[in-house]
């Protein structure tokens, strides 16, 4: 299913635009924006054993990411890079208040944090910088306790 529109929210290891342009060559940078009444965890599972970065659902919070713009032929990608995600539809805040209908993808678990790695974590601490989130953000992302893990070759 195409989405009805071309606005991508990375809030995990996709705000590295270097990392989203592997990926997606065509993806093109909005800027910094928040999602209301999410607060990132790492309680997805990966494959190798680490969390990766999710949303839960906390009244009050605010999550902060990226917003892309990718080309409707770049979802089926994108969506074979986030397996046992789900892609959705959220309304996030960009700068000045103005709002904005995008997709993002999350993780259903009723499970606990699992440690990501610090290479994984560093990528998303790089989009952070990238993109100047906020700093009380990226000093949250940097408490993070991460495993020591070689970074693979092909991230």
């Amino acid at each position: 299913m195409m989405p009805e529109n071309s606005f991508y929210f990375a809030y995990g290891s996709n705000m590295s635009s270097a990392r989203l342009r592997a990926r997606i060559p065509g993806a093109s940078s909005l800027g910094r924006a928040w999602l209301a009444d999410r607060q990132l965890v790492f309680n997805k599972p990966s494959a190798d054993g680490s969390g990766k970065a999710n949303l839960s659902c906390q009244p009050g919070a605010r999550s902060w990411g990226v917003v892309y713009r990718l080309a409707p032929a770049d979802w089926t990608r994108l969506d074979d890079y986030e397996p046992g995600y789900a892609r959705v539809t959220c309304r996030v805040v960009r700068d000045g208040g103005r709002r904005l209908t995008a997709q993002t993808y999350v993780f259903e678990s009723t499970g606990g944090e699992i440690q990501p790695f610090d290479w994984y974590l560093a990528l998303l601490l790089a989009g952070a910088r990238e993109h100047d989130l906020p700093r009380a953000y990226v000093e949250t992302l940097r408490a993070v306790s991460t495993s020591v893990a070689e970074s693979p070759e092909c991230f």
